[in-house]
């Protein structure tokens, strides 16, 4: 009897770890949504990243500043259907939730 009050403790402590866990990823995932929405960007993708689930991580060169800001988004099946990648461009005013993007025009050499 000693040995399943033990396991279910050990169960349950591994079970709240986990959950905790869950919960600051998605914290973190909010506050870092919230901020997106708040600030004005125009710029170019320098890095796209797939982080699965449908989220991508973008590494964005301000055109004004020249600063680089990174943000996860969950736009990856957007991303995916219109082919978006680096050195295309991205736009979005402050306390807007509307995203443009611009292609990038390659030249064939």
């Amino acid at each position: 009897m000693k040995r399943i009050v033990i396991s279910g403790g050990i169960f349950g402590a591994i079970l709240i770890f986990v959950l905790v866990n869950l919960g600051k990823k998605r914290m973190f995932f909010f506050k870092e949504e919230e901020e997106f929405i708040k600030s004005e960007i125009n710029g170019i993708i320098i890095n796209l990243r797939d982080q699965q689930h449908g989220e991508f991580r973008f590494t964005i060169r301000q055109s004004t500043t020249k600063e680089m800001v990174a943000y996860s988004l969950s736009v990856g099946k957007f991303v995916k259907e219109n082919g978006i990648q680096e050195q295309d461009s991205i736009s979005k005013g402050a306390n807007s939730h509307v995203i443009y993007f611009y292609k990038k025009k390659w030249k064939a050499i």
